[in-house]
């Protein structure tokens, strides 16, 4: 207060506060430089450093490091932390925009209070009363230029920039975003939720639209719903159209009474139901379908596409199909039943069928009683009947084949007129072609049948073209073998089995109905004597970890003296001995014998006769002896 002349009932504290004042009144500085310039101005309120240092003003109030240090000659000003602005008047500031970024005001929150109006605050942080022009009634707006155009409209509800900027006469509008409605000028009970959404609407009614330029695009469309960003952004006229997802229905433009769920929609339809994308989702679950029986309604189908409909009526009795193009040509077959694309597609008097796959049974045509479940299964039959597939592309050639049944991936793949087949296994009986009454059972049993008839294998690839035969399990993969009802089993008048180094079983027939060339054994048997007895231990021990006993010959020593009497495996090594021909070797041996005895027995009776007649020839030569000698 150093030049202070006339000026009364001022308070200064610190350095060079109000130093320049002379006449006026009324002022209270505390702090350095605080009102500093001031000379004839009153009533003003400095407190802290630089405060209000170059006004002239009166009633100005400034609080903080600095506060109202750019307010000049203006009066009735309040700066609480800011620098105030030069010339500004009746201009209350409180905080720096960008530097406090949150305000909190006690006695607002919860308090209630009749006949106000709005407040709203601007991008530079100014508040204010909202703006709503004409004479409409009940509208709320908050962001700039909010409902600005309004004239007769009421009932709208407007936040945010240039929300409902265009609406003159429309009411019950509700936008939420930035040129939310912003276009609206007559539409009537729209609502519109996020930045740009229905922006474009002019007239139209009574749509929503949920998220950024959701229904952007809408001018006189009315009724729509759009939920999810860009949702039905494309819109213009159509009516009644409901869209939920991203971009959910941004393809629809004027078509009506769509619905899109999570889905584009298509340009220019109308009555369509789109729900996902194809291709993307690729499982669909909808609860209180499955259990739930109908009466009297259609079965639904879908196509390639997606596209859900009732399948179209089937002429004939008691069919049912599920797919496209099932059982589509046929006539007058009945109780046929196809699941799968194509399935039964050519079939047209055939009757009493099963398919289910796709293309299972595709070209049968008058064949009936054929049960196909697998992709491709039966895919080739036209007239075979009594069929029975089951797997991907099982009995898929066969055309005119009767009563076979394949259970497997491609199972009896290539049959086309054999008959009463039965392949179980994966690729069983692949490449049979027109062999009848075979059995296969095992992965890949039998595949390598091609025309034979009457086979079985089980686990056994087979031989082609073979036929009447029996394989069980493969040479040197099964080195052991289990027959229940044999073992202590006795049968009387039969014949004794014996096995081949391939594995092969047979009996050994005596009838000279097999043989040729039949001459005595001779001396065939005589090396016998040559063979040596031994007993042994086998080196793989018994089911119960035993090695008894055993009694017989060494292959080896038997095919040294005797080649033919030893078994050879297929390296032509000895492997086993022929002991059911020992017998037969042993019975030339007795019978040569046999002779020998009678021969020798004949000799030695004839010698005792001999002796016999040299005895009594003795015996009279010594009666004729005594006599003379006395």
């Amino acid at each position: 207060m150093y030049s202070n002349y006339t000026g009364h009932q001022n308070t200064a504290t610190g350095k060079s506060s109000l130093q320049n004042n002379t006449t006026g009144d009324y002022n209270t500085a505390a702090g350095y430089g605080s009102l500093l310039s001031n000379t004839i101005g009153s009533g003003n309120t400095a407190i802290g450093r630089g405060t209000l240092w170059y006004t002239t003003g009166s009633n100005n109030t400034a609080l903080g490091y600095q506060a109202g240090v750019n307010l000049t000659t203006g009066s009735n000003n309040i700066a609480i932390n800011n620098l105030g602005v030069a010339g500004e008047s009746a201009t209350i500031r409180i905080g720096t925009q960008g530097t406090q970024t949150r305000a909190f005001v006690a006695g607002i929150s919860g308090v209630a209070l009749s006949g106000g109006q709005s407040v709203v605050v601007r991008a530079d942080g100014q508040l204010g009363v909202a703006a709503v022009s004409g004479t409409g009634a009940y509208n709320t707006a908050y962001g700039g230029s909010a409902l600005i155009s309004n004239t007769t409209g009421s009932e709208n509800t407007a936040t945010g920039e240039r929300a409902l900027y265009g609406n003159t006469t429309g009411i019950r509008n509700t936008a939420t975003g930035s040129e939310a409605l912003s276009s609206n000028t007559t539409g009537n009970n729209n609502v519109a939720n996020g930045t740009y959404a229905l922006q474009l609407n002019t007239n139209g009614y009574e749509n929503s639209a949920t998220g950024v330029s959701a229904l952007y695009g809408n001018t006189s469309g009315g009724g729509n719903t759009a939920n999810g960003f860009g949702a039905l952004g494309s819109n213009t006229t159509g009516n009644n159209n409901t869209a939920l997802g991203y971009q959910a229905g941004v393809s629809l433009t004027t078509g009506s009474n769509n619905i899109a769920i999570n889905n584009l929609g298509v340009a220019g339809e109308s009555g369509s139901i789109r729900i996902g994308t194809q291709g993307t989702q690729s499982r669909a679950f909808i609860a209180g379908i499955s259990g739930v029986t109908v009466t009297g309604g259609q079965s639904v189908v879908v196509s390639a596409s997606g596209q859900l409909g009732v399948a179209p009526p089937i002429p004939g009795t008691n069919n049912v199909a599920l797919g496209g193009s099932a059982l589509v040509s046929n006539t007058t077959g009945g109780y046929n039943t196809a699941a799968g694309s194509g399935a039964l597609s050519f079939n047209s008097t055939g009757a009493s069928n099963t398919a289910t796959g796709a293309l299972a049974l595709n070209s049968n045509t008058t064949g009936g009683n054929n049960t196909a479940s697998g992709v491709g299964a039966l895919r080739s039959n036209t007239t075979g009947g009594g069929n029975t597939a089951s797997g991907v592309n099982a009995l898929r050639a066969n055309t005119a084949g009767y009563y076979n049944t394949s259970s497997g991936v491609n199972a009896l793949l290539s049959n086309t007129v054999g008959n009463q087949n039965v392949a179980i296994g994966f690729e069983a009986m692949k490449a049979q072609t027109t062999g009848s009454s075979n059995t296969a059972i095992g992965f890949r049993a039998g595949q390598n049948w091609t025309t034979g008839n009457s086979n079985v294998a089980i686990a056994n690839p087979g031989v082609a073209a073979e036929a009447n035969t029996i394989r069980i399990g493969v040479q040197g993969t099964q080195t052991r073998a289990f027959l229940a009802g044999v073992r202590g089993v006795n049968v009387t008048g039969g014949q004794a089995v014996v096995v081949d180094v391939n594995g092969q079983l047979g009996v050994v027939s005596s009838s000279r109905r097999f043989k040729q060339d039949i001459q005595p054994m001779g001396d065939a048997s005589a090396a016998l004597l040559r063979l040596r007895p031994v007993t042994f231990h086998y080196n793989q021990a018994e089911a119960d970890g035993s090695h008894p006993l055993q009694y017989g010959l060494v292959a080896e020593e038997v095919a040294e003296v005797m080649p033919g009497l030893a078994i050879y495996n297929a390296e032509g090594k000895p492997e086993s001995v022929a002991y059911q021909v020992l017998p037969s070797l042993l019975l030339n041996e007795y019978q040569k014998q046999a002779v020998e005895l009678e021969e020798t027995r004949a000799k030695l009776e004839a010698m005792e006769a001999e002796l016999s007649a040299l005895k009594t020839a003795m015996n009279h030569l010594v009666e004729i002896d005594s006599p003379l000698s006395k």
